[in-house]
């Protein structure tokens, strides 16, 4: 969906500079720390659009469903961010340090990835 492709690669790219940005020296969990929060800031962002379409959470509590349907079928206004909580995403990010001695991988969805002996 163009919507991961446009957003995740920057917010994984800033989280992995503010570790860079500290000094030359980062320890490797730090780096999976960066790509778990970057993962989960855009996981987040897709529920959290959805939620911003409605005045708060108290109001959508008490919304007649009517109104909700409203909102939501606003095809003009809301229709990309209805489709990405309706069909949500699938990531999966490998890297590896120019050393070579370390690998992380981080994923979103329903993938996987690994070795199975």
């Amino acid at each position: 969906m163009d919507h991961t492709k446009n957003n995740l690669p920057n917010i994984v790219k800033d989280e992995l500079l503010a570790v860079l940005n500290k000094g030359a020296s980062y320890k490797p969990n730090e780096i999976s720390d960066a790509l778990a929060k970057a993962i989960s800031e855009f996981d987040h962002s897709i529920g959290s659009a959805l939620l911003n379409l409605f005045p708060d959470a108290g109001a959508l509590a008490t919304m007649p469903e009517n109104d909700i349907l409203r909102v939501i079928d606003d095809e003009e206004h809301n229709q990309d961010v209805i489709a990405r909580c309706e069909s949500g995403t699938t990531v999966l990010i490998s890297m590896i340090d120019p050393s070579k001695s370390n690998v992380w991988v981080a994923s979103l969805g329903d993938c996987a990835a690994g070795k199975y002996w």
